[in-house]
């Protein structure tokens, strides 16, 4: 995977915001669909070229942690703490 770069408060100013706008349905998590629009909608928002399909598809699969299929906004921020260089302690959020 692609290291990726970025300030980690820009997690905190974005993230929830983001995902809420591509949680369409109000289900407190998104679909294999949702996805990569909400990961490419974040990566714009801090100014950085958008994951590749094929690092999508690794955070998708590696930070679905109960495996449903989907990913909660939780899964999501800890998944971009690990993008931005946090590889530890990412329980904590």
């Amino acid at each position: 995977m692609q290291q990726y770069n970025f300030n980690l408060q820009s997690v905190e100013m974005y993230a929830q915001q983001i995902f809420m706008m591509h949680d369409r349905d109000r289900s407190g998590s998104l679909d294999i669909f949702e996805f990569p629009q909400m990961c490419q909608s974040f990566f714009m928002q801090i100014g950085q070229q958008k994951p590749s399909q094929m690092d999508i598809m690794f955070l998708m699969n590696k930070f679905d942690s109960n495996r449903d299929g989907r990913i909660s906004y939780m899964e999501f921020r800890n998944m971009l703490y690990y993008m931005g260089g946090q590889r530890q302690g990412m329980g904590m959020y």
